[in-house]
């Protein structure tokens, strides 16, 4: 049997997932700051669930850890979400 290559992903760590997101909020949301955020690997989707310390400023988003799409999952990510595409910032 000849072994699969596998791909590298695009987002290869959970900092790089924070990062990630951090970079596509601060856009409009300059007060957000890198150690606001903490990520963990859901390896049944192999993406990251990355979210702020309260989870009610910034909300709770998925990374996925292959091509680093961004998603929003709660309400409050939500928010944000609609803010930075309307480009009401």
């Amino acid at each position: 049997m000849t072994p699969i290559p596998t791909a590298t992903p695009i987002v290869p760590s959970t900092s790089d997932a924070i990062a990630t997101l951090w970079s596509y909020l601060v856009k409009c949301f300059p007060s957000a700051e890198l150690k606001d955020f903490k990520a963990v690997l859901d390896p049944v989707s192999d993406r990251y669930v990355v979210k702020d310390d309260d989870e009610i400023q910034y909300g709770v988003w998925r990374v996925d850890q292959a091509d680093g799409v961004i998603t929003p999952e709660d309400i409050h990510a939500r928010r944000c979400d609609e803010t930075i595409r309307g480009g009401n910032c």
